[in-house]
């Protein structure tokens, strides 16, 4: 069964170099990026499809204070799907104690596991 992951975020390169890497590690990943609005294809994306795992950034410069946002309108909306945090602010953390948090260098670097990590430990 083919896994659906969202990306949420407001830099194109990262989400372009995010969307490439998870494609490298299963072709089979059918990934979702939130082009030019964030918000509004992020839940237009959310009623479409069934999506499995969703990756945000937590800040977005282009959008003030919208990741916290969106992150919680997703939460109250889908309480069981799965998201991890990107780019979290230490004060970030106390925001959602369920979410987890990964720095977005990491999840682009090849020799670094933390990317394989989140697919195995929430698409298995």
């Amino acid at each position: 069964m083919t896994k659906k992951i969202l990306l949420i975020d407001d830099n194109q390169y990262f989400l372009h170099s995010l969307s490439e890497r998870i494609k490298s590690i299963n072709k089979d990943y059918n990934v979702f990026v939130t082009v030019n609005s964030p918000k509004t294809e992020a839940l237009e994306i959310l009623g479409q499809e069934s999506i499995d795992l969703i990756i945000s950034d937590t800040r977005m410069f282009s959008i003030d204070n919208y990741g916290p946002r969106i992150i919680n309108e997703i939460r109250a909306e889908y309480p069981d799907l799965s998201i991890v945090a990107t780019g979290v602010e230490r004060k970030s953390k106390n925001l959602w104690p369920e979410t987890e948090y990964k720095q977005r260098k990491y999840l682009l670097d090849k020799n670094n596991p933390s990317l394989n990590n989140i697919l195995e430990k929430y698409l298995s």
